[in-house]
């Protein structure tokens, strides 16, 4: 499994994306390291106020203390917690379709199994058509194929 994230400035431009392949690992355990990326990422560069959006609601239940962090995550959420301290960084659920550029780095990073931090003009062209549908506000149409 892999995961990936993007961080925007108050304006919604992006300031950078990453991507990490994690190798075997349940999906929770992908969402709090890839979380814990972002938030280290996000402290060495003078980040202290931020607004984290993850589609994973279960991942902030248990950063609100509203449900149990199983053993598996005890280390990334400790680690969390302490680059979380005397910042404000609030997390927020949001629904799987207003986190496309962040799931379309994760499938960057299943594809090259490489981490890399990109700036906006690094980042490739089908997830600045992301990002541009996402700072226009529009809907993006993701194709499935039939079976």
């Amino acid at each position: 499994l892999s995961g990936g994230g993007v961080v925007r400035n108050s304006s919604g431009e992006v300031l950078f994306g990453f991507t990490l392949p994690f190798g075997v690992r349940t999906n929770m355990e992908v969402e709090a390291l890839a979380l814990l990326e972002g938030i280290q990422l996000c402290t060495e560069r003078g980040l202290s106020t931020v607004e984290i959006e993850t589609d994973s609601n279960a991942l902030v239940l248990m950063l609100h203390g509203k449900a149990q962090v199983p053993w598996r995550l005890w280390r990334s959420f400790t680690r969390i917690r302490q680059l979380s301290l005397g910042k404000q960084f609030t997390f927020t659920h949001v629904f799987q379709e207003a986190n496309a550029v962040a799931d379309a780095l994760a499938t960057l990073a299943s594809s090259s199994q490489r981490s890399s931090v990109f700036s906006v003009s690094q980042l490739p062209n089908h997830i600045r058509g992301l990002v541009a549908l996402d700072r226009a506000q529009l809907p993006y149409i993701r194709m499935i194929s039939p079976p």
